[in-house]
């Protein structure tokens, strides 16, 4: 007798990026081509200059020195980038901006990374950005999800997945690692990588 069945009930999950306050960095609009990086109408390309970020952004308030654990790759693939690295490294993130800039010595940022979530898993690691994106993130001037949605991650668990646009690689990664990958829509991603494809 179904009519008699109880009500289930409703349960709404909370998304913490609600809770945050996007404004600072909406006025930044990042579009990723094959062949260079354009941030508020200016093209740039992969190494791009850190003196040319940081007269877009204004000083990161964030610097970390030496050895840093990328976390889309294997423990075996970062201890193998580790030993080729000198301890000149620098990182950088713009915590208001929620923008992170990966540099071998300081000089020339060689991935950029696009915060999307707010920091929420005590795995992040401290050195990204805490803060949201609150910008426009394009590739190929599309919604940058509609560029990644295609791509199947290599393992079912797989914390992000990966595709080439010409010279970049882009990395998104994902804050549920077990979610079935036809349900994951934009909101599922943590932050997209943008790198030179070496």
């Amino acid at each position: 007798m179904g009519f008699f069945r109880k009500n289930e009930p409703v349960i709404e999950e909370h998304d913490p990026a609600e809770d945050y306050d996007r404004t600072p960095s909406q006025n930044i609009a990042i579009n990723v081509a094959e062949e260079y990086v354009e941030i508020n109408g200016k093209q740039f390309t992969l190494p791009i200059k850190m003196e040319e970020l940081v007269q877009l952004f204004g000083e990161a308030e964030k610097e970390t020195f030496g050895k840093v654990n990328i976390e889309y790759l294997t423990q075996e693939d970062n201890d193998m980038i580790n030993r080729s690295v000198s301890e000149q490294r620098a990182n950088f993130a713009w915590d208001d901006l929620g923008l992170y800039a990966f540099t071998n010595e300081g000089r020339y940022a060689k991935t950029l990374m696009v915060r999307l979530r707010p920091r929420v898993d005590h795995d992040d690691p401290e050195h990204y950005p805490t803060n949201m994106f609150g910008g426009t993130l394009t590739i190929n001037g599309a919604h940058w999800f509609e560029f990644l949605k295609p791509v199947k991650p290599k393992y079912s668990n797989s914390a992000s997945k990966g595709r080439v646009l010409g010279r970049h690689i882009i990395y998104g990664s994902f804050t549920d690692r077990d979610f079935k990958d036809k349900k994951r829509t934009d909101k599922h991603y943590a932050n997209i990588q943008i790198s030179l494809n070496t």
